[in-house]
């Protein structure tokens, strides 16, 4: 609120006014009152009386006062702002914005009522609008320091980084010392991409002698990003040592030793913090999801049945235990277990998709379906409840599965040509393995991918400002508006796949198979479309020797009896790009070779989605 004190020489106004400043709300509420007895007109103590009955949260009493002190005085800029902000408390959000511009009609300086509209829009997930109404603000006061902070904090939520970047570093022209903002460019600079720059100004708060959980967990992601994994975990375990209890510094951890091969490592970090909390709820959850992520089944279970009554009232803790039962080969044990998870409030899209898969195994079909409607209730685009979805249709004959897995007009094969100074594909794809061999420091698959026997880059590959990979962006951005056109001219197709025309690349990275390496069959829950260029194939794939390392669409890792076999079988070629919806399910065959495979595996989704992403 923004409060205007015009003193006048009339003893209850003074003593209302000074009550209001002590924040005795019920003493300055009289004085007003009397006050306004003697002059009804005084446009300012009848704001004043308004500004009350808001901090008391009567605003539908503050809004009649604020509309008389305007009737009597329109010019009152500041008014009309609190009238907004009382008209935002009541839910009146069209004419809350009518009010926040009406202050600024009435003067362009006003900087509240900026403030206080950007603020609206926020609320909203208008950020555009937002961000467009702060650049008017700016350009009245440039230096306004509270409005360039509410530009980057918008900035960042729009993941309009390259904004929030510049007005973090202009915070930082105006407030050197400010330990928030050089940490908040930090983590603007890792998301947009610069982990390089995001380190170093995460280093300089460090050498300054900043010691915070938060900033040791962003230094070790940074120096993840850039494939330094030993540097990783050091500041991973810093970051724990400083707050014991949080539960992304110990999944990245784990992770990382997971993927450095030190297995002996893995998961004590999470016994010493579950000692020293063993109130954490979610650091118990995440232990226990720990033990299921590699594959030790009977002990989450006995870990689970162990905990006592305070974390059975959570659905993640059902929803846990139903995916140890399966896994364990108790499925229909399983499917109780699974219930009491979905039965809670509100509901949760991932808890229904491992019920609804179970009960796909388990042959019950008609409730799976009911439990994927549920899903894309919530979400539409759940591209895996589609894929169950879809699954159940073919199950039952349903003509609708062959509509959506439209594998022979959805699916796109791009042989790529030259690219920039390179002669042909064959001798960019070189360059480009001997680059991207130096990302790949790790040892062995990473957690929670569908990968076996190979690695895996970190970060957003795509976010590499190296000149091959770009050359690469560009070639696979022409494919995509092609596939985009082509697929713009078939009929009877899910119309989500005719909405890419703008579209970023919402996950990106490089994977090499070793020797019997193969991805289980999997679909991209991050994506909308999903694409794989292929930089180095071994020679017996080309040779279709029993199609060893080739693509298959359409057979699920669901265990069903009879197996659903796979419909479509891809070869895959150094400089071929492949392009198909998230949904499909696809995976490869092992080869049997001393020689690698190496792929770019990218996603992408619409530009309206780009809210939805979240980064540990």
């Amino acid at each position: 609120m923004v409060y205007y004190w015009k003193q006048k020489i009339v003893a209850s106004l003074d003593l209302a006014i000074q009550a209001h400043q002590a924040n005795n709300l019920s003493v300055a509420e009289h004085y007003y009152k009397k006050h306004l007895s003697t002059y009804p007109t005084d446009a300012n103590a009848k704001q004043l009386l308004g500004l009350v009955n808001c901090a008391s949260q009567k605003f539908d009493v503050a809004l009649l006062l604020f509309q008389e002190s305007l009737q009597i005085n329109p010019n009152q800029p500041h008014v009309q702002t609190n009238l907004g902000i009382c008209l935002q408390n009541l839910g009146k959000y069209t004419q809350a914005l009518e009010s926040f511009h009406g202050a600024i009609k009435l003067d362009l300086n006003y900087l509240e009522a900026y403030k206080n509209l950007a603020l609206t829009y926020q609320s909203a997930g208008k950020y555009h609008l937002a961000l467009a109404i702060i650049d008017q603000g700016l350009k009245q006061k440039p230096d306004d320091l509270s409005l360039i902070k509410l530009q980057a904090v918008i900035a960042n939520q729009s993941e309009d980084y390259t904004i929030a970047i510049v007005a973090w570093q202009k915070v930082l022209e105006l407030q050197p010392e400010s330990v928030a903002s050089r940490h908040n460019l930090g983590v603007a600079l890792r998301l947009n991409g610069q982990s390089i720059e995001a380190l170093e100004q995460y280093l300089i708060l460090e050498k300054k002698g900043l010691s915070d959980y938060q900033l040791m967990h962003n230094i070790g992601n940074a120096y993840s990003d850039l494939a330094q994994l030993d540097e990783a975990i050091e500041y991973f375990k810093q970051a724990i040592e400083l707050n014991i209890g949080y539960v992304d510094s110990h999944k990245n951890l784990n992770n990382l030793l997971w993927e450095l091969g030190k297995e002996e490592l893995y998961s004590i970090s999470y016994k010493k913090a579950m000692l020293a909390e063993p109130q954490n709820i979610e650091l118990h959850f995440s232990y226990a999801r720990s033990l299921l992520l590699t594959s030790h089944y009977q002990q989450a279970l006995i870990f689970l049945n162990e905990l006592d009554e305070r974390f059975r009232q959570c659905a993640e803790y059902y929803d846990l235990s139903g995916l140890a039962l399966i896994r364990l080969g108790h499925k229909k044990e399983a499917l109780v277990v699974q219930q009491q998870a979905v039965s809670y409030e509100p509901v949760n899209a991932e808890y229904l998709n491992n019920y609804a898969r179970n009960l796909i195994e388990t042959g019950d079909t008609s409730t799976a379906i009911i439990q994927l409607e549920k899903v894309l209730a919530l979400d539409p685009d759940d591209q895996l409840a589609i894929a169950y979805l879809a699954i159940c249709w073919r199950l039952t004959h349903d003509p609708r599965e062959s509509e959506i897995n439209n594998y022979d007009e959805l699916v796109k094969e791009y042989q790529l040509g030259s690219i920039g100074k390179f002669k042909d594909i064959q001798s960019f794809c070189r360059e480009l393995k001997i680059y991207l061999d130096t990302l790949h420091t790790a040892k062995k698959q990473p957690l929670e991918q569908t990968l076996m026997h190979g690695t895996q880059t970190k970060g957003n590959l795509f976010d590499n400002k190296n000149e091959l990979i770009q050359l690469l962006v560009g070639e696979i951005t022409s494919c995509i508006e092609n596939y985009n056109e082509q697929v713009s001219k078939i009929s009877n197709i899910n119309p989500d796949l005719k909405a890419l025309d703008n579209f970023y690349f919402s996950g990106s990275f490089s994977i090499i198979l070793e020797e019997q390496g193969f991805h289980v069959s999997h679909v991209h829950p991050m994506g909308r479309l999903s694409l794989c260029f292929y930089v180095d194939v071994p020679e017996i794939v080309e040779k279709d020797i029993g199609k060893q390392g080739w693509l298959h669409l359409g057979e699920p890792t669901l265990e069903l009896e009879p197996k659903l076999e796979a419909e479509r079988f891809l070869k895959p070629t150094v400089g071929k790009l492949l392009i198909f919806p998230s949904f499909m399910w696809h995976g490869t065959r092992a080869f049997e070779t001393a020689e690698s495979r190496t792929t770019v595996v990218c996603d992408i989704m619409p530009s309206s989605r780009r809210h939805c992403k979240s980064v540990h």
